[in-house]
């Protein structure tokens, strides 16, 4: 499972908090499962371009089957289809 979340500027403490809570309801999915569900965090710029990088890191090299985030309006529609073209859920 991927999360795009930033780790500085003014989104930086949210993102922290989402990272943190979906660490912990892996915990609680993970639980009895013989091959558990990781998270990979990427941070990514405020933009498109960088976020588009950032997913095709995930995709190809993370191999991650799905992807959380970004957080930020102006990324996210092109972000989802890039992430469903690299055959992500998003």
């Amino acid at each position: 499972l991927g999360l795009i979340a930033p780790t500085e500027g003014r989104f930086a403490d949210v993102a922290e908090q989402i990272r943190r809570g979906v660490e912990m309801a892996l915990e609680d999915v993970n639980q009895g499962r013989q091959v558990p569900v990781t998270l990979v965090s990427r941070a990514a710029e405020n933009d498109p371009d960088s976020t588009a990088s950032v997913i095709r890191t995930l995709a190809r090299n993370e191999r991650v089957a799905a992807i959380l985030g970004p957080l930020t309006s102006e990324s996210r529609l092109p972000a989802g289809r890039l992430a469903m073209e690299e055959g992500c859920r998003w």
